[in-house]
């Protein structure tokens, strides 16, 4: 059986996840927590890399991402799947 130290909430939320050995992407998270997130993609980044997020935790009554409001979050890949990765994030933000 699974433990987690943190509560996670299966959410939606766009996120633009970008690294120094790939190409920028436009993903949405399946879940997420205080700590993290596993977002869902099928062109994954290797364990251990290190990324930097954007992420748009307010909509606009028609589904639309509030640009102004975005956490920027610094991360890491822990682990990669078929459907996508779960992201660490660092200690520094306040989500």
């Amino acid at each position: 059986m699974e433990k987690r130290n943190m509560q996670r909430f299966n959410l939606s939320l766009r996120a633009i996840v970008s690294c120094a050995n790939a190409p920028t992407q436009d993903l949405h998270t399946r879940d997420i927590s205080v700590g993290g997130a596993f977002f869902e993609t099928d062109k994954t980044m290797p364990e251990g890399t290190k990324v930097f997020l954007s992420i748009f935790p307010l909509h606009h009554e028609d589904g639309r991402p509030d640009l102004q409001v975005v956490e920027n979050i610094n991360g890491e890949v822990r682990r990669e799947s078929n459907h996508g990765m779960a992201i660490c994030f660092d200690r520094q933000h306040h989500f």
